[in-house]
């Protein structure tokens, strides 16, 4: 009995020996699995952190490029902007003596019509700047403008102030400083 009894102890220990050597295949072959997953796991990752180093060096790259392309483009602007304004004021100063002048032409040209009408002398028209009333008239000068017929002259004081002067300088689309000023003439 006894024997019988070990016997049957003995078939079932081979039994679960055999049970459990089959469970270790499996988890020996589902280890094996899981160790190729995680070996493809860790590949993946080492390329993608490969392909993210390449991806941040190119947009930091790509922001090196636009930040140089931004900053050239501020200094073009600066440098457009200055020019402009240095264009603007000379546009400013011509206007301003153009106008002046036309002032001065026509208030002259109708003062010594005038002048003459009341002479009687018999005057000749021509257009122009300084340079017609010079030769039309016989003579003019600046500041105090004095205009010389025959014997008798005409005096006549400039009282006409210029328009504003501004000035508006940047730096980096930044405004630096802005000035105002009433030239007189």
């Amino acid at each position: 009995m006894l024997a019988r009894k070990h016997g049957y102890d003995l078939r079932r220990t081979k039994s679960e020996t055999s049970e459990m050597n089959q469970n270790i295949s499996l988890l020996k072959a589902e280890i094996d699995g899981l160790k190729g997953q995680r070996a493809s796991l860790e590949a993946a990752i080492i390329d993608t952190e490969k392909r993210r180093e390449l991806a941040i060096k190119d947009a930091n790259a790509k922001l090196s490029e636009l930040e140089a392309a931004l900053q050239w483009a501020k200094q073009d602007m600066a440098q457009q902007l200055r020019e402009y304004n240095k264009l603007m004021n000379i546009k400013l100063a011509l206007d301003i003596e153009t106008a002046t002048y036309r002032k001065l032409l026509e208030g002259e040209e109708s003062r010594l019509e005038s002048g003459m009408q009341n002479m009687s002398i018999h005057t000749k028209t021509t257009s122009g700047y300084a340079g017609g009333l010079s030769s039309a008239y016989g003579g003019l000068t600046s500041p105090g403008l004095s205009y010389g017929l025959g014997s008798s002259s005409f005096n006549h004081t400039s009282s006409i102030r210029a328009m504003v002067m501004k000035k508006i300088e940047t730096h980096d689309g930044r405004l630096v400083s802005e000035s105002s000023d009433i030239l007189p003439k």
